[in-house]
């Protein structure tokens, strides 16, 4: 399973505030790529585990699963 980022948009805007969010797709097949996490992010830090995606934007760290719901600490906690 590979990543991507993509802009976040509303409708057909394109944003103008830098986010991204997180897409997911098999290797073999970017074509069939599917958001995997709705929360706008700024950075992308890698995977944690095989479900879970580490991102942060400028006040918070993420972690993004296809099991649970975003995770979030802020960043000055850390």
């Amino acid at each position: 399973m590979a990543f991507r980022i993509t802009r976040s948009s509303a409708g057909d805007q394109k944003a103008m505030d830098n986010t991204w969010q997180v897409w997911v797709f098999p290797t073999a097949n970017a074509e069939s790529a599917v958001s995997f996490s709705p929360q706008p992010v700024n950075s992308m830090h890698g995977w944690t585990d095989n479900h879970t995606i580490l991102a942060t934007d400028m006040l918070n760290a993420y972690w993004l699963s296809e099991e649970t719901l975003p995770q979030a600490v802020a960043l000055r906690d850390v």
